[in-house]
């Protein structure tokens, strides 16, 4: 084997070492701030495919931005994003009927709910979606929720499938993943422990080695 192929030979491992380093470049730089979307069934699970945020406020009145579409209703009737705190409401406002039976998400945003033997359908409200120039700027205040910023640049609201968003798809929820909603300092602090925990195997096993051939050489006949 000449020496050049024997300098670009590789190992099985650190193969599955650089495949490892690639999986958690892709993840950072193609799944920012985005999950999988699957499908649940749930009439007030939402997912949005394509570009977009709801607007939320919190009681305090501070606005905030979500892709969680989990959405519920609080004790006031007012649609909220996030089953776990119901305290977010959707902005503007869809307030549900107490008699309601049925509720039906159009791909464009608009609420509708089948009251007792009410016909037609009684319309409710119009989600929105609101479009960063730079969604990479906002602030993550909470798991999944964040803040504008003058980074992220100017918002501009309008209706799912208009202004470059996308659309809303009932029944679907794309909620954190565990892997894809990762910071990215913390995908950075994964590279390099990868990086460092395969570099102290190669020493290690250079230093084996070299410690074998001193061995050998002290053992050797004269």
């Amino acid at each position: 084997m000449s020496p050049l192929s024997q300098r670009f030979r590789f190992s099985l491992r650190q193969i599955a070492a650089l495949f490892v380093l690639i999986a958690i470049l892709l993840a950072w730089y193609v799944f920012p701030v985005g999950a999988v979307p699957r499908k649940t069934g749930k009439e007030f699970d939402v997912a949005i495919f394509g570009q977009g945020w709801l607007r939320v406020v919190h009681p305090n009145g501070n606005v905030f931005y979500t892709r969680q579409g989990d959405l519920a209703v609080n004790r006031n009737g007012d649609i909220t994003a996030g089953r776990d705190t119901n305290e977010l409401i959707i902005e503007p406002p869809i307030a549900v009927p107490e008699a309601w039976s049925a509720i039906h998400i159009t791909l464009d945003g608009q609420f509708w709910a089948d009251v007792g033997d009410q016909n037609p359908r009684l319309a409710l409200g119009q989600l929105l979606l609101t479009k960063f120039p730079n969604p990479e700027g906002l602030e993550e205040v909470f798991p999944g929720v964040y803040r504008a910023t003058d980074d992220a640049g100017i918002p501009t609201l309008s209706a799912p499938g208009q202004g470059g968003t996308g659309m809303i798809k009932q029944g679907w929820i794309a909620r954190d993943s565990s892997w894809f909603f990762l910071e990215r300092s913390t995908l950075l602090l994964l590279i390099v422990l990868c990086v460092s925990i395969w570099t102290l195997f190669e020493v290690t096993k250079l230093h084996r080695r070299i410690e074998e051939l001193k061995a050998t050489n002290f053992n050797a006949p004269d």
